[in-house]
């Protein structure tokens, strides 16, 4: 009886997997990594400034980052599945807020309700998840599963931006709104049925084997008194700025330097398709050659990306330097998703996962949530986004040296123990 448990609690965690992907599917790639292709409508239907705009932006990041600070505390009392299901509800609210609304403060509680959503529905709680039903290999799977926010952003893309463009109606992202929320309802309905709270690591029962990575891993109070602590935490913050800023802008950027808007939606779609093989890459090149490897690929393709981005304003090759800069660029998104959980798992280990988890991603948040709005800011005083994106260059070498130190660091110490 115990071997037909265990069989049905390990073929059970592929449901939970495909749960995972849909949640990230549908509530990132169409809720959040598609809200650059809104910021060009939405301002100019409403004759708002970007900059004024993006703090919604900061409302869900900041949201995201406080809930998440309580990640572990908020598991342990309520568990996934209720989480999961308020955030799918939040998410909702979030999209119907802001197919109605026309002022900006119904924008930043809109931003509100998709940081609560977010919370507990994207890169936290998917990493919990994925790491307690697989300990083994689980940088494949976590790279799998968030690999669905790029290919839903590419699906998203191709479905909103007609709607959103439709001719004749300078509202019609209200109408694609409305079309997300009815799409994360179905979501809910399908997490309320099939997902299980009972989470397990079903890869390792029965057996003491563990990955070649795993390490037990440091508590809260050991970890005050080390220095990777605090230099994976100024490395996640500046990332989580860099990543945002580009993230939120580069498609208004480049459709500013005179894409239209089908070259547009080419060119976002072809961003998030690499970015589904960029998660999956990073999760295996993890699990292969360790964290600092893949890290740093991403790391390298943020600092060139935005070489390029710099380059696409005014030149005869606008279409095919776009693309490029949108497929560099694809390589180092996965830091602020699946490289996060990642981090914390091969830097802290697992004793205070949850907790560590929680925290990092609570740090950057807060660096997302000043990613746009500072590079809009840029963009209203200077009238255009050069100036952000070279700032960003030597951020991003400064982060690079930064996450070496870290690994470094953390490496010192295990073979301390």
């Amino acid at each position: 009886m115990k071997n037909n448990s265990l069989s049905a609690k390990n073929n059970y965690k592929f449901v939970i997997y495909g749960l995972c992907f849909l949640i990230t599917f549908f509530g990132l790639g169409f809720c959040s990594s598609s809200r650059g292709i809104f910021l060009s409508p939405i301002t100019e239907a409403l004759n708002l400034k970007r900059s004024v705009f993006t703090v919604s932006d900061t409302f869900r990041f900041a949201t995201t980052a406080i809930l998440n600070s309580f990640f572990g505390i908020l598991v342990s009392r309520f568990g996934t599945k209720k989480l999961i299901l308020a955030g799918t509800l939040s998410i909702i609210a979030s999209c119907l807020i802001n197919a109605f609304t026309s002022a900006v403060i119904g924008f930043y509680l809109a931003g509100i309700c998709l940081g609560i959503g977010l919370a507990w529905t994207s890169t936290a709680m998917i990493g919990s998840i994925v790491r307690k039903w697989s300990t083994n290999n689980s940088g494949k799977v976590m790279g799998i599963v968030l690999s669905a926010n790029g290919l839903g952003s590419a699906i998203a893309s191709q479905i909103l931006t007609p709607i959103i463009y439709e001719e004749g109606n300078k509202f019609g992202y209200r109408n694609a709104y409305l079309l997300c929320a009815i799409i994360i309802a179905v979501l809910f309905v399908l997490c309320f049925i099939f997902f299980k709270d009972t989470e397990s690591n079903t890869e390792n029962n029965g057996s003491k084997k563990k990955s070649k990575t795993y390490f037990e891993g440091i508590d809260v109070k050991g970890a005050l008194k080390t220095p990777f602590l605090y230099l994976t935490a100024v490395y996640l913050f500046f990332v989580g700025i860099i990543i945002q800023g580009f993230l939120g802008t580069y498609a208004a950027h480049i459709k500013d330097s005179g894409l239209s808007a089908a070259q547009l939606a080419t060119v976002v779609s072809i961003q998030a398709v690499t970015l589904v093989l960029s998660k999956i890459l990073s999760g295996f090149i993890t699990d292969k050659f360790g964290i600092k490897a893949s890290a740093n690929i991403c790391n390298i393709a943020g600092i060139f990306s935005a070489v390029i981005f710099l380059s696409i304003s005014n030149s005869n090759y606008l279409m095919i330097l776009s693309a490029i800069g949108a497929i560099i660029f694809s390589i180092s998104v996965p830091l602020e998703t699946i490289m996060v959980p990642l981090i914390v798992g091969e830097i802290f280990g697992q004793k205070s996962y949850n907790t560590f988890l929680g925290v990092f991603t609570s740090i950057i948040c807060v660096g997302m949530a000043l990613g746009n709005p500072i590079t809009n800011l840029t963009y209203d005083i200077f009238g255009n986004y050069k100036i952000a994106y070279t700032i960003f260059i030597f951020v991003m070498i400064f982060c690079t040296v930064i996450f070496n130190l870290a690994v470094n660091a953390s490496n010192k110490f295990k073979k301390s123990l």
